[in-house]
């Protein structure tokens, strides 16, 4: 069971993601920010075809989801660590491991993926840790 300490600091953590994202993204409806003017964009923000086609504000809608969904990725890998300091001495985000995994633990480890993808899981976590070790 998780600790009521780590529960509100994960939950602290996501709120403060979300709002962070709502006032990067927040500024009133007024013109196209963009436009189609002939302009060119090395980063490629501009989109005259969607610009002509569709309002701003569902533009920026667009704009916000694909920054959400862009920046969540790195939210697993904060929650994760908060989790894994309740269980562990040190906890990092982009730590690299490097070192060997024999064919046996590859094709074990793939066999539990493909176990868990159809539902039929049987196993407590700890349990399919030690079939691949």
């Amino acid at each position: 069971m998780m600790k009521q300490e780590t529960r509100h600091k994960i939950k602290g953590f996501l709120e403060g993601f979300i709002q962070g994202l709502i006032e990067e993204h927040k500024q009133p409806i007024t013109k196209p920010t963009h436009g189609i003017s002939g302009r060119a964009s090395k980063k490629g923000n501009f989109k005259p075809f969607h610009e002509a086609l569709l309002p701003e504000g569902i533009l920026r809608i667009n704009r916000f989801e694909r920054s959400f969904s862009t920046k969540l990725g790195t939210t697993f890998e904060e929650v994760a660590r908060l989790i894994a300091q309740d269980y562990h001495a040190e906890a990092k985000r982009g730590y690299v491991v490097r070192g060997n995994v024999s064919t046996e633990a590859i094709r074990i480890i793939e066999n539990i993926i493909n176990t868990i993808g159809s539902g039929r899981v049987k196993k407590d976590f700890p349990d399919l840790i030690n079939e691949v070790l």
